[in-house]
Parts: structure tokens; sequence; C-alpha cells
């Protein structure tokens, strides 16, 4: 298996996509479809990252980490990769939360989501290891703060177990054991501040299980086919499971029902591959990471602003723990929905180009030297 997986990518682009609709019909936006089951399990995407970038990593890494130069060229890929965008979100958070201080007068660090801890943690990728009893600052960015660590963790693994016997089954008690903890600590797959990166460990843990098992079934036998086959039941069987079954004990099977996803769209053949290779989802799938990690604080300023600008009369109620800005026409739904893709897709390709892009090559460019390989 070699080169950059296409369809793969597109999704990771079209799951971060899925997931702003998710949040802006559940968490900031109060329209007739409350209730309703469409999107409503759409939080298990995040499994579908975790199991992507399991089977990803390990593609490329399982044979490049032989020593300690060679994970520390890894962290070091992984840094820049990961942290710059994520110290960039928090700063506009904070430059947010200064602004409404000197405009309303009150202590706006007075609050547990946007406490000075939150700040400390956030900076230093710790929000998902029960510091806290809610997701602070950017609420997305928990996830990514479970995955920086468990980079670690792989790349421990297989630098001190190599690639054999043993790391098979260290990987299969990582995912057992993660599985049992997070049914401990929950009802369901839905666990982030509180330890979740237990939850992406299995994520994780299931990709590179996958990469194990195409390694294995590859030169013995030919499952294009089976693939092809896989990819047309994928798409409405996940639309299903997140239907009927990303609820309760049923959510706990996310990661594996992604890792036949992953099985079905990691070959660079089939229909599908060549639709997710045109402009539109090679675009999404550069752009992915900027999506999930910028579009909460575009959220909250976007509603903020079409209230205070008194926009089709738009305003705030209380729902649960936040505010929510009514919307009662279908019509108005759909525009508003629409510019804030919009608008999250430009961000997102701004800071693409300006903030990942650089940070990336400046980690190829001073990285330590030997590692080579594919860049993500």
């Amino acid at each position: 298996m070699s080169g950059r997986l296409v369809a793969l990518d597109a999704w990771r682009g079209i799951l971060a996509t899925v997931v702003v609709i998710y949040h802006f019909m559940n968490a900031f936006f109060a329209t007739r479809f409350d209730g309703a089951v469409i999107l409503s399990g759409a939080y298990v995407a995040v499994d579908a990252f975790f199991v992507i970038s399991g089977f990803i990593i390990s593609r490329i890494y399982f044979d490049k980490l032989s020593s300690f130069h060679d994970l520390k060229i890894f962290m070091f890929r992984r840094f820049f990769r990961l942290w710059p965008l994520n110290i960039v979100i928090l700063l506009g958070f904070l430059a947010c939360r200064v602004l409404a201080g000197i405009l309303s007068g009150d202590d706006v660090f007075n609050d547990t989501a946007y406490s000075v801890m939150g700040v400390m943690a956030s900076a230093v990728l710790l929000q998902s290891f029960g510091l806290f009893d809610l997701i602070v600052w950017n609420v997305p960015a928990w996830s990514i703060s479970a995955e920086f660590y468990v980079y670690v963790l792989f790349g421990l693994s297989v630098t001190l177990f190599g690639k054999g016997g043993s790391v098979i089954s260290a990987l299969l008690s990582v995912v057992l054991l993660s599985f049992l903890v997070v049914i401990y600590r929950a009802s369901d797959l839905q666990v982030d501040a509180d330890y979740g990166v237990f939850r992406c460990i299995y994520g994780f843990s299931s990709g590179i299980l996958v990469m194990w098992l195409l390694n294995y079934l590859d030169g013995r036998c030919d499952i294009y086919k089976f693939r092809i086959l896989l990819q047309w039941l994928c798409v409405p069987g996940v639309v299903a499971y997140l239907h009927l079954g990303a609820y309760g004990g049923l959510s706990f099977v996310a990661p594996l029902i992604f890792s036949f996803f992953v099985i079905a769209f990691s070959d660079n053949r089939g229909f599908w591959t060549k639709v997710l290779s045109t402009k539109p989802f090679v675009f999404l799938a550069n752009v992915s990471y900027s999506i999930y990690m910028t579009h909460w604080l575009i959220l909250i300023v976007f509603t903020k602003a079409l209230v205070h600008l008194n926009v089709f009369g738009f305003y705030f109620i209380r729902s649960g723990l936040s505010d929510r800005v009514v919307i009662g026409s279908d019509g108005v739904l759909a525009i508003v929905l629409l510019t804030l893709l919009i608008i999250v897709f430009f961000v997102s390709w701004v800071t693409y180009n300006v903030i990942e892009l650089p940070f990336q090559r400046f980690g190829e460019r001073f990285a330590p030297k030997r590692l080579v390989i594919n860049s993500m």
C-alpha cells in the first residue's frame, strides 16, 4: 500500500463538514428539527477520524520507526502538524473573551469553560485527560489533545517492540482495555473531556489493526471486488448507523463500523475514488483539519453577529447550558447554514495556507534528518 489515499482524505473533509452541521443544529441554533434523529448521532464522526488516523499513521510509520532518533523526528513532525493551528485558534478565543470583558465589564474568565487553567491545559493539549468536568475553550480540540498523545503511545510502542507479534498483542490489549474503560465511564461513546484519550486509543488502535489485516491479505488474496461492494454499502450503512445505532451501547461499535469504512476506501480504484478525486473533494481533503478546528469559534462569532445585527429578527433562547438562535423558517435555515459553510470553508482555506502549510514545511525542513516518508 503506497501513495496518498485520495478517498479517505476526502472523507475526512466530508466528515469534518458533517461535524460543523451537527454543531450548527445541536448547539447553536434552535429549529423545528430539534429532537430529530437526523445527524443527532454525528458525534461518532470523531471516531472515524481516529480510525482513519490510526490506519494512515501506521501505514506510513510502522516500517520507519526503529530508533529513538526516528521517534523524535516522528513527534517533531506530528507536533508541527497539529499544534500551530491549535494555538492560533486558542489565541483567537482569548482575544474574543478579552474583548467581551472590555465591552461588558464582566470577569469573562470566571467560567470553567473559559478559565485560565483551561487556557494552559489547551495550550499543552491536555483537555481530554479528566482535568475538567466539561470541554474547555475550543470544543473540537479535545480530540486533537487525545490524538497527539496517542501518537506518542504509538511511536513508543513501535520503537520499543517493533512490528512483531508483541506489538499486535499490545495493540489488541489496548483496544480491549480502552473499550472497557470507556464503557465503565459512560453509557455511550460520547466521552471527551473525561478521559477522551481512551476513546481515541480505541479508535486509533482499530485503524492499526485494519492496516495489519490488509497487509496480511496483500499478496494472499485479491479483495478488490469486495472493497468495491463495500464502498457501495458503506455510505447508506453509515447513514443508517447514525440514524439507528449511534446511541447507548451500540455507539461503542463505532470504531468497528468505521474500520470497514477504511477497508472499503483505502484502495485508489473504483467509481467512488474517481468521484472523491474531483476538485471540490480534494479541497475538502486539504482543509479538513482547519474546518474541524476553526468552526466552533466561527459559530460563536457568527451567532452573536446575527443577533446583534438583528438579521431576520433573530434572538437567543436559553437551551440547556447554552444560548441558541431561534430559526422558524426552513428557507432562512438553509440560507444561514449555507452562509456559515461558505465562511467556514473560506476561513479554513486561509488558515490552511497561512498556518498549516508553512508550519508543516517548517517541520519537514527543520526536523532531524534520516526518516524518509511521504508527508501527510
